[in-house]
């Protein structure tokens, strides 16, 4: 069986970290062997993972247990720029998988903080000058009028972001920011749908 295979690769090698001499040679017989170990499957793992992205990080032998750090990168699938890294423990004698998280690796650089201040300012100012304002906010679509009571801010056009993660929270915290702003200024909040709605609040002298 191949878990006998690598437990004769490793009989002769002190406890530690695996010698890069026979790290290939001991990471083939892990793949090999990976399925005879109970708990193998947890998180989704499966053998072709561990050798991906240039294969397993701290690559420790402590009898019995072999024990390796991978990044998974499952995260980053759904938008996110960090990979969870896992560290695995294969006992040799009881022939079980066991792993837990150890923290994240970060694969992109984080996005420059927006400041929504800077844009619901401007936002702001296009919507006191009104329909007839000369805004480009207005002449390139980012603000509609339908009349001069109710106005549309299509945030898609300011807020965007390199993942989904970001642009979420980059336009609640505008549309924050702006909810508030327009509120000073008269104007409520009306629908999130196709963009942020906007309705001025009627005064006894309008």
């Amino acid at each position: 069986m191949a878990i006998q295979q690598l437990y004769a690769e490793l009989r002769d090698i002190p406890a530690g970290v695996i010698p890069a001499t026979v790290r290939a040679q001991v990471l083939n017989f892990i793949v090999a062997s990976w399925s005879e170990f109970s708990g193998c499957d947890d998180t989704r793992m499966d053998a072709s993972k561990i050798m991906r992205d240039g294969g397993p990080e701290d690559v420790i032998w402590n009898p019995p247990n072999i024990l390796f750090t991978i990044i998974r990168h499952g995260a980053t699938v759904l938008g996110s720029g960090s990979a969870e890294r896992q560290q695995w423990k294969l006992n040799l004698e009881t022939r079980t998988a066991d792993q837990s998280k150890i923290g994240y690796r970060r694969l992109s650089p984080n996005a420059p903080k927006l400041d929504v201040k800077y844009l619901a300012d401007h936002v702001c100012k296009a919507v006191l000058e009104g329909p007839a304002g000369a805004s480009l906010l207005v002449s390139n679509g980012t603000i509609v009028w339908r009349n001069h009571r109710e106005v549309i801010i299509k945030q898609g056009k300011l807020v965007g972001g390199d993942n989904k993660q970001t642009i979420s929270g980059r336009r609640k915290r505008f549309r924050t920011e702006l909810q508030t702003k327009m509120a000073e200024l008269g104007w409520e909040l009306a629908s999130v749908s196709q963009g942020l709605t906007f309705k001025k609040l009627c005064r006894r002298d309008d």
